[in-house]
Order: structure tokens, then C-alpha cells, then sequence
């Protein structure tokens, strides 16, 4: 029986033949043996968009909206650019399922309007109080009883940053979106260590200032990587709880990180107050795309381990930080 190394060498040596082939001469063969080849991790992109289990659409139909996102990447890619294929592709299948979401949008711009509403009031209130609101004085500030504001906090859950968003045009006339104009990883400027640093560091202090549950959730999704249902198993609540303290916990460090506004922002907002229904979102800041595209490869180990706790989580991932 051959090493595992050398099969994965094996693996990857055929796969980069089938890429030479196929951008040599367009074969259709080809292009479904790369198809199916990567299909597996379709599954494993769409599972990791915290989508709502009463989503508007079913989870087989969301599935095949990633498989045409999976046949758009095969098209499209370009290894010469230096991207691996799996990371162009999980862009352009999530983009392709938030495309399908955007059309079966349930929410309105009564939601949205809150939401936004919702956001502003936890970063006024952390700075007049100078600790972070509470459920019920952010309900109050934006004039919802707490049921309403349980509403708004699941509604946020729903609005996902998209990558395939267009961004702006290139010189020659191209559109542009977020995943075209992605650095490589593996090349960082002495400017980009500095950023990242105290982004880092920004980010750091702002998780201190949530709730312990809502840091263990994270530390859950983000360091551990499971799923909205695998986080509501751990934490043993619901699943629809689990997304409306993840969308609560985000909003809260949004709050923390944003710089203040200034009056032509603040005018500029007013004027866009009333935003047409079918407008797509806008691309947000740094923090929002690196909170929603989490790094790192799931090990081997069981992700549901009997000792786990949420006192340990907790001093694992943030004490040790």
C-alpha cells in the first residue's frame, strides 16, 4: 500500500493534467471530470454560510445553486494567477447560492431599516455608557419591544457579504468584484503585517468586551469551524438562538470597530434613507469580509469531544490569546 503523501501526490499530479488539458484545448470531457472531481466541496462551502434552517429555500436547492457556481469557477479559472482553484471556487459558489437568496429575499425594508437602526444604537449607547448595551436598552433606544428586537437580531443573521459582489471596473472596462482583485495570502508587505496587527489587536480588545456565551460561540464557529447546527448541539440550544446571538455578537463588534461618523457621512445617510428594494448591499469593511470567510482547515479530530465545555473553550481560545 502506497504512503498517503505519495497518493495525495499522485491525486494532485493527475488533477494538474486535467487543468493543462483542458485550458490547452476546452475539452467538455475534461471540464465534468473537474466537476465532479470537486463537487464534494460543495457541501462543505454551502454548510458553512450560517444559513437559517426556515431558509426560503430548501437545502437540496441551495446545493444545486452551488453546483452552478462550482461549473461557473471551472470556466472561469485561471491558474496562472497563483490562486489555488478551491479558494476561487468556494467564492463563486457562495456567490452563486447569495445570488439565489438575494432573489427569495423574505426580508423587506422595514428589516433592513431596523437592522441598520439596531446597529448605530449599540455603537451610540457603548459610547455613552461606556460598556456594551443590553438587549433591552438597545430595544428601547430604536423603540421595539424585546420580541420585536428578538426579530430584528435573527433578521441580521440573514444579510451575508457576498465576495462576487461587483466592486468597480478595471481599465479595460471589466467588471470587477471582491474575489478578482484578492492579494495572494502568501505575499505580505511590511504595510499589510502592520494592518494586520491592529486589526488584530482592535479586534482582540472588542471580543473581551462580549458576553461569555457569545465568545464561546464564536471561538465555536470560527476556531473550531462547525456549523450553525454542530454549535447549537455543543452549546445544547437551538439553532435559530444560536444565529441570534452570532448576528448580536457581530453587530456589537461592528459597533466597537467602526470609527466615528463624520456630518457628511451622516448626511449622505440621510439621503439614503429610503434605499431601493432590489439594491444589493453594500461591500462593508475589512472586518465584516475576515468575520464571515473564516481561515484554516478542519483537523481530524472529533468535533464534539465529551470534555468539552464551555469554561474551557473559553479559556482556550481567548485567555491563550
Amino acid at each position: 500500500m502506497m504512503p498517503d503523501s505519495a497518493t495525495k501526490a499522485d491525486r494532485q499530479a493527475k488533477i494538474d493534467l486535467l487543468w493543462r488539458r483542458y485550458k490547452e484545448n476546452g475539452d467538455p470531457d475534461i471540464r465534468e471530470k473537474l466537476i465532479v472531481f470537486y463537487a464534494p466541496m460543495i457541501r462543505k462551502v454551502v454548510g458553512r454560510m450560517g444559513l437559517r434552517p426556515d431558509g426560503a429555500i430548501e437545502w437540496e436547492d441551495l446545493l444545486n445553486y452551488g453546483v452552478l457556481g462550482l461549473i461557473d469557477a471551472v470556466e472561469r479559472f485561471e491558474p496562472e494567477r497563483g490562486i489555488t482553484f478551491e479558494t476561487f471556487a468556494s467564492l463563486r459558489v457562495r456567490g452563486a447560492v447569495l445570488d439565489a437568496l438575494r432573489q427569495h429575499d423574505p426580508l423587506g425594508r422595514l428589516a433592513r431599516r431596523r437592522v441598520r437602526a439596531a446597529k448605530e444604537a449599540i455603537q451610540q449607547l457603548t459610547f455613552e455608557l461606556g460598556r456594551v448595551p443590553s438587549d433591552s436598552e438597545v430595544a428601547e433606544v430604536i423603540e421595539l419591544n424585546e420580541e420585536q428586537y428578538r426579530q430584528v437580531l435573527q433578521d441580521a443573521s440573514f444579510m451575508i457579504l457576498s465576495l462576487d459582489q461587483p466592486m468597480r471596473n478595471s481599465d479595460d472596462g471589466q467588471a470587477l468584484n471582491l474575489s478578482d482583485v484578492l492579494e495572494d495570502s502568501q505575499a505580505t508587505s511590511v504595510l499589510d503585517r502592520v494592518e494586520e496587527e491592529e486589526l488584530h489587536e482592535r479586534l482582540m480588545h472588542s471580543l473581551k468586551s462580549l458576553t461569555k456565551r457569545e465568545q464561546i460561540l464564536l471561538s465555536l464557529y470560527y476556531s473550531e469551524e462547525l456549523t450553525m447546527r454542530e454549535v447549537a448541539d455543543v452549546m445544547e440550544i437551538s439553532q435559530t438562538r444560536v444565529c441570534q446571538i452570532h448576528a448580536r455578537a457581530i453587530m456589537t463588534l461592528k459597533a466597537l470597530m467602526a470609527p466615528p461618523k463624520t456630518a457628511a457621512e451622516k448626511a449622505k445617510e440621510a439621503q439614503d434613507a429610503e434605499p431601493s428594494s432590489d439594491r444589493p448591499e453594500p461591500v462593508t469593511d475589512l472586518l465584516e469580509k475576515r468575520l464571515l470567510q473564516p481561515k484554516g482547515k478542519r483537523n481530524g479530530r472529533n468535533r464534539f469531544p465529551h470534555h468539552w465545555s464551555e469554561e474551557s473553550i473559553y479559556h482556550q481560545s481567548f485567555d491563550s490569546g
